[in-house]
């Protein structure tokens, strides 16, 4: 007998899967990109400074493209087509965007990480500029999938669950990615390898998906919407009724850019002696975060999400300090107490991911309330561009502030080939550069968190309002019943 589901829940067990294989399968390239590029790129001997000033060419373009997709997604409603596959490859509000765009990451992720040191420099220049520009096209696609559980059930508890598993989702396509992938770098298979695998397996999974979802709610809000057209002004004016977005985002991109910390194979490798130390690191920052996810619905039950990411902004603070304090030769001394403080680190990181990525489907739900209007696409959209503008701008500037203490590029293959190198002389880096490459690693992220965590203050957003609000939206009570609730609360 098939089990029973809960009371008011809408999606079956199976589709729940593949919304957890789809979380998983574009972090395998996200997580490959973002934990891999600040240091292939000054391995293929692209000096700080040309990296930065790419980066922020691209995510200048790119802060265009993500308005633009937030408003298709909400001025765009894709009709299914006549045979068997344009009506699949169309069905649903959301899922059309990922099946179309989301190859366009794995492409661009092999691109990016497939440049032969034997090309002149302007071809690795337009290699890194063209690789990086489809990656990040393709995650545009992502603000749409992210918003699957809108228009998939109506149950907020049903919705929570669906969040947290997939963060869950995240994590687990992350970890791979970064031990295998710090192994694999490390060893024989290399940048271009390890990304082509990754890229491969995140197709497989993202197929899952694009083939099994169905968006129950998409067709009822398709017909309840059809003849309500939003201008780009009215979308952008839904953003000035809550005030605590602006807060938010504010949180998000401070602690974003001051997260300098994407050189751990690095600061492995040149303050710690060991590049392979960079994997247990990894372990001791990633295992905590896998136990913890699975009880992340129990956690956000009881807990909003936003007093979550207070929390964790302040612990991830407490612990840089601890490290500054104690500094890189007690610590070389005393690894377990740099594994401790790394895996709390590690653990408040994504629990500030997590917390903040699923506060942005409440926050949809609060400016339909106030607003009357579904501005979904251009609120996910928002988010999207913060945190995209984030990737790029930490990069940008960790790169120039690396330039500025006078870290130099060098052109190997692996750690191995840089080991022999450095050993020549050749590639080695002053006392100054390995205190800014400590200085990105640890000074300034503790920085932003403590930042971050005072601007939350400021964000309101309780689970029990949240639930209020579905209720009105979806017409199950009235205007004048929820302002009751509300007022009761």
């Amino acid at each position: 007998m098939k089990k029973q589901r809960k009371p008011g829940w809408m999606i079956p067990a199976g589709e729940k899967v593949a919304m957890f294989c789809g979380s998983g399968s574009y972090q395998f390239m996200n997580t490959f990109v973002q934990s891999f590029l600040s240091v292939y790129i000054l391995m293929v001997g692209i000096s700080p400074a040309v990296a930065a000033g790419v980066l922020l060419v691209l995510k200048a373009w790119d802060a265009v493209t993500d308005v633009l997709v937030g408003y298709f997604i909400d001025k765009w409603k894709i009709r299914k087509g006549k045979n068997p596959f344009t009506k699949w490859l169309f069905s649903g509000r959301y899922m059309p965007w990922f099946r179309i765009l989301f190859l366009a990451m794995p492409i661009g992720t092999i691109v990016l990480f497939t440049i032969s040191t034997s090309l002149p420099m302007w071809l690795r220049i337009v290699q890194y500029f063209v690789g990086y520009l489809l990656f990040d096209f393709g995650m545009s696609a992502m603000s749409a999938y992210n918003l699957l559980p809108l228009s998939t059930t109506n149950n907020y508890d049903e919705r929570s669950f669906i969040l947290s598993w997939n963060g869950l989702g995240q994590g687990i396509g992350s970890l791979p990615v970064i031990l295998l992938g710090t192994a694999m770098i490390a060893g024989s298979v290399g940048y271009g390898g390890a990304a082509t695998i990754f890229c491969i397996a995140g197709i497989i999974l993202g197929l899952i998906p694009a083939v099994f979802v169905k968006e129950r709610n998409a067709g009822e809000f398709m017909e309840s919407e059809e003849k309500k057209k939003y201008t780009v002004k009215e979308m952008l004016q839904t953003l000035k009724n809550i005030p605590e977005y602006l807060f938010f985002l504010i949180g998000v991109l401070i602690s974003g850019i001051f997260y300098t910390s994407g050189y751990g194979m690095f600061v492995s490798y040149y303050i710690f002696d060991d590049a392979m130390l960079s994997i247990v690191l990894t372990l001791c920052s990633v295992l905590p975060t896998i136990v913890l996810v699975p009880f992340l619905p129990v956690i956000f039950k009881h807990v909003d999400k936003i007093v979550v990411a207070r929390v964790v902004c302040f612990v991830f603070a407490i612990c840089g300090i601890l490290i500054c304090v104690l500094g890189a030769d007690f610590l070389k001394a005393n690894l377990p107490f740099l594994y401790l403080l790394s895996g709390l680190q590690g653990m408040c990181y994504s629990l500030h991911m997590f917390a903040c990525s699923q506060l942005t489907v409440d926050i949809v739900e609060m400016a339909k309330y106030r607003t009357g209007t579904d501005a979904g696409g251009i609120i996910s959209a928002a988010y999207s561009f913060v945190t995209k503008l984030v990737s790029s701008l930490v990069t940008s500037v960790t790169l120039l502030i690396l330039g500025f203490y006078g870290f130099v590029s060098v052109e190997a293959a692996s750690f191995e080939e840089l080991a022999e190198l450095n050993a020549q002389g050749i590639g080695l880096q002053t006392d100054r550069a390995l205190e800014g490459l400590w200085n990105v690693s640890y000074l300034f992220p503790l920085i932003g968190f403590a930042l971050a965590g005072i601007l939350y203050f400021f964000v309101k957003v309780r689970r029990k309002d949240v639930k209020v609000y579905m209720q009105v939206n979806s017409g199950e009570i009235s205007r004048e019943e929820g302002e009751k609730l509300l007022a009761q609360k």
